[in-house]
């Protein structure tokens, strides 16, 4: 099997190509990682009443996340123990029982055995109680996110996640506003690439977006320019900066594009969102209007008992395969992207929308739509990626030339002098959690490799 001390080679910034495309390599890691993390399944405002279910994957398991007659929710694997066929062929709905469509055998919401056609041919020797549907043995919850692990020994999901939840609850989960739901159904979408490609874009790759998705700006500009509704989020990568969060389990979690809330600067989007969100509002009309006034003075009343004061953000990783898109602004919807390994050069995303939960009809239907045009499956920004990969696929399968390790050895620029840029606007990096970084950095990449190889060498 590859090296992998030899292959992730974070002291130096080298990191071997062989990582994406090694099929023995990516079946250990089905096992290695994720059998062993905590793995996002599903928000829980999709899962209001008992019965109510959804779909998802843990590494290349299906599983039925489903709230119980005791309002628990509880994660299944979607697999007949009879003969593996799949008991629920639906992504969404609600239901009192899963029946498997081959034999017929019945299990209720709680996972237990309760249907047996021909029952009594079994002559008494099969024990219901021992063929219930195979259970996650972990599952949990931060602000609505639910998370599962097959993992019995796995730390807590707060230890788990550490510092993040912080930035968590002030730019995407916003208890302060009255939280989040997700709306109903989800994009899916195929790219030939490794799931850790996708994931280490979201996680750090700043380095990118004024390259890849320059038609992108330029569309955004001549749109405010010709009397369009102005998305344009401020000078982000001069305004803006990284964190990397830190936790007591050692696993790392990163934010791209954070923002002060109170920054002074003339193009921080702190200066800039507002206009275009007021003049938004005034568009969509009244009720639009009233809640986005009501929402500021709630945003302000939290801001002002805050010592740290941040909002809006752009592309995030939760380990390994989590990433959401936070941009600022409060007429955006949220995004939430799931990177489902279907073999070493195959993904599939799946993506959801995030909403304010108190935010009228016309306002959620608007942020879906502007994030649908930026970043679903057809959007302006997900396809000029999907391109990207695309060709990246076909030359780092070749085996017609000598490798080259790929190069992540940008460090940033120098951290103090970056802390003191902010510090010249009155805005203190270093009280942050975590470990605040320049926009422009590969520090957060080499994280997410070092304890991928941590995870791959861990013997269990």
């Amino acid at each position: 099997m590859l090296n992998l001390d030899k292959a992730i080679r974070d002291q130096e910034g080298y990191i071997d190509s062989k990582i994406f495309t090694d099929e023995e390599l990516y079946r250990l890691e089905m096992e290695k990682v994720f059998q062993h993390t905590w793995l996002f399944v599903g928000h829980e405002s999709s899962l209001p009443k008992p019965g109510d279910y959804i779909l998802n994957k843990m590494g290349e398991d299906e599983v039925i996340v489903v709230r119980d007659r005791s309002n628990r929710v509880r994660v299944f694997l979607n697999r007949c123990t009879h003969r593996g066929n799949k008991v629920c062929l639906f992504d969404r709905g609600s239901q009192k029982s899963f029946t498997c469509t081959f034999h017929g055998w019945q299990y209720n919401i709680e996972g237990g055995l309760m249907g047996l056609p021909q029952g009594e041919s079994y002559a008494g020797s099969l024990k219901r109680e021992e063929w219930g549907l195979k259970e996650v043995p972990k599952v949990s919850s931060y602000g609505g996110l639910i998370f599962a692990s097959w993992d019995e020994e796995i730390c807590s999901l707060d230890d788990y996640l550490g510092d993040i939840r912080w930035y968590l609850d002030r730019m995407l989960l916003k208890p302060f506003l009255g939280g989040i739901e997700v709306l109903p159904g989800r994009g899916k979408y195929m790219m030939p690439t490794n799931w850790k490609m996708m994931a280490d874009n979201f996680m750090h790759d700043e380095y990118h977006v004024p390259i890849t998705h320059v038609s992108f700006f330029r569309a955004l500009m001549h749109m405010s320019q010709n009397g369009g509704d102005n998305w344009m989020c401020g000078n982000q990568f001069d305004r803006g900066f990284n964190v990397l969060s830190t936790s007591p389990a050692g696993v790392p979690h990163a934010a791209g594009l954070v923002e002060f809330w109170n920054d002074p600067r003339p193009d921080s989007s702190a200066q800039v969102q507002p206009l275009n969100d007021r003049a938004i509002a005034e568009r969509l009309g009244p009720e639009a209007v009233e809640w986005l006034q009501e929402r500021e003075r709630r945003m302000k009343e939290f801001m002002e008992e805050e010592q740290h004061k941040v909002h809006g953000s752009a592309n995030w990783t939760i380990f390994p395969n989590l990433s959401l898109i936070l941009m600022p602004g409060a007429l955006r919807a949220s995004g939430i992207i799931q990177w489902h390994p279907k073999g070493p050069m195959m993904l599939e995303g799946w993506q959801w929308f995030a909403v304010e939960k108190d935010a009228p009809d016309v306002v959620k239907r608007y942020g879906a739509s502007v994030l649908a045009a930026d970043q679903a499956p057809a959007g302006m920004i997900t396809t000029d990626d999907t391109e990207n990969f695309d060709r990246m696929y076909k030359n780092v399968i070749s085996k017609g030339v000598e490798e080259r390790p790929f190069n992540y050895a940008m460090p940033g620029i120098d951290l103090q002098r970056f802390y003191e840029e902010f510090r010249e606007a009155g805005l203190d990096l270093e009280a942050l959690p975590g470990t605040p970084l320049p926009v422009f950095t590969e520090e957060k990449a080499l994280a997410f490799y070092q304890y991928y190889r941590d995870l791959m060498k861990k013997e269990r």
